[in-house]
């Protein structure tokens, strides 16, 4: 679809983006359009940058010639659900950070999006398959403690003998 064409896609619908009203519009499944209403430019559909960990932002401009760069998932949520609350960050349910569908997304605390990144297998740590030694982490290697921290039980077990021998 070139980026010219701002014909809605079956089942979307269209926002004014808060603090851009009057030159921004942002859609339920994560697409922005410019509305064109300076210096004679047309309605467009933005290009949507992808950032460091696969999030998506636009360039915005206010009447001023400033330009804002923004997260679409803050923009979508922002537009349809309403301000941020305090403390709360956008998260993604799939954890596919690029699925900027309303449907995907939800504020939430930063909690909630650690044990979602756990639970997608997207959190750093859980995608560790050794321990910095070289040792693996498989099932009979590891030792789960408190339900939250990895240990791996041949590393522990040389630290309990080099303790003891000293």
């Amino acid at each position: 679809m070139p980026d010219y064409d701002t014909s809605s896609l079956d089942g979307e619908e269209w926002r004014p983006v808060p603090g851009f009203d009057a030159w921004y519009e942002v859609s339920n499944l994560g697409r922005v359009k410019s509305l064109g209403t300076s210096r004679g430019h047309r309605p467009r559909i933005l290009r949507q940058a992808i950032k460091q960990h696969g999030y998506r932002t636009v360039c915005l401009y206010r009447g001023d010639s400033r330009q804002r760069r923004i997260s679409v998932h803050r923009l979508v949520l922002t537009a349809f659900i309403g301000d941020c609350p305090s403390g709360y960050v956008a998260c993604h349910h799939n954890g596919d950070a690029s699925d900027n569908r309303l449907a995907n997304l939800y504020w939430g605390t930063v909690s909630q999006n650690q044990h979602d990144s756990v639970r997608h297998g997207t959190h750093r740590h859980t995608r560790k398959t050794h321990c910095p030694s070289g040792h693996p982490y498989d099932a009979s290697n590891t030792r789960v403690y408190r339900g939250r921290w990895r240990y791996c039980r041949t590393c522990q077990a040389d630290r309990h003998r080099q303790e003891r021998a000293s």
